[in-house]
């Protein structure tokens, strides 16, 4: 199952209990902007299965990260624009199956990056804060005709 909170207006983490009779069958859990705090991911550890995470814009902590050691098959990880540091995503670096964990606006710093790269060889680290170039082939000017 693929669980999506995006249109369940103020979920805390009693609405995450309400899941657990699914824990079994739940892949994907998607709580980005939700006011889900630390003690929501201590439910969320008992879902065996899951493999996708979105996380971003939550109350979130590396104490919260300290629950998801034992998610096993979790592959990707979204944590853009919470408080999770190095410290916590540390905890996380032995998880078998982490393929992306996306870090843009967290509290990972520019110096703790090879840090993290070395901790995780074998998952993308995504900073996010891309700077796309303009092309002049992609823009396209619209003005008035000249009278």
């Amino acid at each position: 199952l693929n669980v999506n909170f995006v249109s369940v207006d103020n979920a805390h983490d009693a609405d995450i209990r309400l899941l657990l009779p699914l824990k079994e069958q739940i892949i994907s859990l998607k709580l980005a902007d939700t006011k889900i705090t630390d003690s929501a991911l201590k439910v969320i550890s008992s879902f065996v299965n899951l493999r996708t995470l979105y996380l971003e814009r939550t109350l979130i902590t590396d104490k919260g990260l300290e629950e998801l050691v034992s998610l096993n098959e979790l592959q990707q990880l979204n944590l853009v624009g919470t408080k999770v540091t190095i410290d916590g995503l540390l905890l996380l670096s032995k998880l078998p199956a982490l393929k992306n964990i996306f870090l843009y606006q967290t509290r990972v710093s520019t110096s703790d990056w090879s840090r993290l790269q070395t901790a995780f060889p074998n998952t993308r680290l995504d900073s996010g804060g891309y700077q796309v170039p303009i092309l002049h082939t992609d823009t396209s000017m619209i003005a008035p005709k000249k009278k």
